[in-house]
């Protein structure tokens, strides 16, 4: 696992990031519209848990070189410092991080007077790897998961026992409440669950 440590670096994994979905302001309208074919929802935390982190682990276990970019949207990133040195909020995971080395490395403060660690302080979150997009909402409760074909949605969801995910009517609900007039649930309703 590597803190992205550098205002250049952290451009560079959020420019990899919002290439996915275009717009920050619509995060989860674009991610309904992308290449991404199935989802899950559940709650906020579970981006912050060893269930997720093992799930991501378990979707991607035959993939040659497994990266993870877990990236913090909001609050702004530049906000975090440690020792003078700015360290963004962004991460790196590869296939050797093991699920401790994730919880510490979201527990991790930059020392400054403002508790700032991810598990406390960060309101929307996205992570990806080649096969899997999430978007976390703390403000709704809600982590939105796609997937690019079935068979990753099921190696996630084994990894990801005993998670309990929203049925379609609260999905559709908590996306309708952050997306409002723009939100379709047809391609939600077709491929959720």
């Amino acid at each position: 696992m590597r803190f992205i440590t550098s205002k250049s670096m952290f451009l560079e994994q959020e420019k990899k990031v919002l290439s996915q979905l275009i717009e920050f302001s619509e995060l989860p309208e674009k991610l309904l519209a992308q290449d991404y074919r199935y989802f899950l929802i559940v709650d906020f935390s579970f981006v912050l848990s060893a269930s997720f982190y093992n799930a991501m682990v378990g979707v991607n276990e035959r993939e040659e070189g497994f990266n993870l970019i877990y990236h913090v949207l909001d609050p702004e990133p530049e906000h975090y410092y440690r020792d003078h040195i700015e360290k963004y909020k962004s991460m790196i995971f590869s296939g050797s991080d093991s699920v401790d080395d994730f919880i510490s490395a979201l527990n991790e403060y930059s020392g400054g007077l403002e508790p700032d660690c991810i598990m406390d302080n960060s309101d929307i979150i996205m992570a990806m790897s080649d096969e899997v997009i999430t978007i976390a909402n703390r403000e709704v409760d809600y982590t939105l998961i796609g997937f690019k074909c079935s068979a990753a949605k099921e190696r996630f969801e084994r990894g990801s026992k005993p998670v309990r995910f929203y049925n379609f009517e609260t999905a559709k609900n908590l996306l309708s409440e952050t997306m409002g007039d723009s939100f379709d649930s047809h391609q939600l309703k077709n491929n959720y669950f």
